[in-house]
């Protein structure tokens, strides 16, 4: 079929039970290069991306996520400069990241959850100075560029369930937008960066869960007076629990349980917690005493809850 190079958008989205599109990304589609929109999102297209994606350098939204991709990203998406939004999520794309992501400098939302990406995160990422959510979950990704702390105006990182080793990069500490950040499912070892303490703004969530991560929790946690979910459960943390964790003002769920931690749970922590009832889980059943944690916890696993059998027990079932 003849394509007007003039076209500006094609939108082959699935919503509902609409019939999905099957095949491959045609490669005349490469000589669009007026297109500015292009979403599959939803259907059964198969297939690798086209290797001249970047012709489409006028483009400020791609949606090809739920799909059947194969193969890589292609270098040529260096090109993409004044693209806004790039989904690719929940494909079979594979490979490492190309260098020239880092051409992509306006990009707000670069989402490639989902694929079976390898190898270390591209420095380049730190040349994103736009992005606002960059999502790379479920995927086999080897490290985190020490440059991811240059993405001052990110919001959300997502980069749980990959396989990043070495330690938590310092340099987290110079997101100062980041409300949620998720490293959680990895292979991440070393201490829990006390520079974490600087992120003032994050509210939503911050997990490091079900890592390596050793030596004690770090007192400046107690400064993210915002933070809703602080999730440190399933590593290999220390020393005791710091009284400054009572700056958690805001903390709904904080779970430390499947850990070394030892000694009392302090008192002020205690007050905080028993004054907003939030999912307060950790090692009561072995090392740690806190009378005002709602689950209790073997460091090997296994919950329950503190209040079963009491006038508390409606609270063991709210979560």
């Amino acid at each position: 079929a003849l394509l007007s190079n003039s076209l500006e958008t094609i939108d082959f989205s699935r919503t509902g039970s609409s019939a999905s599109i099957q095949g491959t990304i045609p490669p005349e589609f490469e000589d669009l290069s007026n297109l500015q929109v292009f979403n599959l999102r939803g259907n059964d297209v198969g297939g690798s991306i086209p290797d001249g994606i970047g012709n489409w350098d006028g483009a400020d939204f791609i949606d090809l996520s739920d799909n059947q991709l194969v193969g890589t990203i292609p270098a040529s998406i260096g090109q993409l400069t004044v693209i806004k939004f790039f989904d690719v999520e929940n494909n079979l794309l594979e490979g490492r990241l190309p260098q020239t992501i880092g051409g992509m400098t306006e990009v707000k939302s670069l989402i490639l959850a989902g694929n079976v990406f390898t190898g270390p995160i591209p420095s380049q990422i730190g040349d994103l100075q736009a992005v606002d959510i960059l999502d790379v979950e479920r995927n086999q990704f080897s490290s985190l560029p020490t440059t991811i702390g240059r993405l001052q105006s990110m919001r959300t990182l997502f980069a749980q369930t990959n396989a990043f080793t070495g330690p938590v990069p310092t340099e987290l500490g110079n997101l100062a937008s980041v409300l949620t950040l998720d490293l959680s499912d990895n292979q991440m070892g070393g201490q829990i960066p006390s520079e974490l303490g600087t992120l003032t703004l994050i509210r939503d969530k911050l997990d490091l869960s079900s890592n390596q991560l050793t030596g004690p929790i770090p007192p400046e946690l107690g400064n993210l007076s915002l933070l809703r979910e602080l999730n440190l459960q399933s590593n290999f943390i220390d020393g005791q629990i710091p009284s400054s964790l009572s700056g958690l003002a805001r903390v709904t769920k904080l779970r430390l349980e499947t850990n070394d931690l030892t000694g009392a749970v302090p008192g002020e922590v205690c007050i905080l917690f028993n004054s907003i009832v939030p999912e307060f889980y950790t090692d009561c059943l072995d090392e740690v005493d806190c009378p005002c944690c709602l689950f209790c916890c073997r460091d090997n696993g296994g919950c329950e809850c503190q209040f079963l059998g009491t006038d508390l027990e409606f609270l063991c079932n709210q979560q």
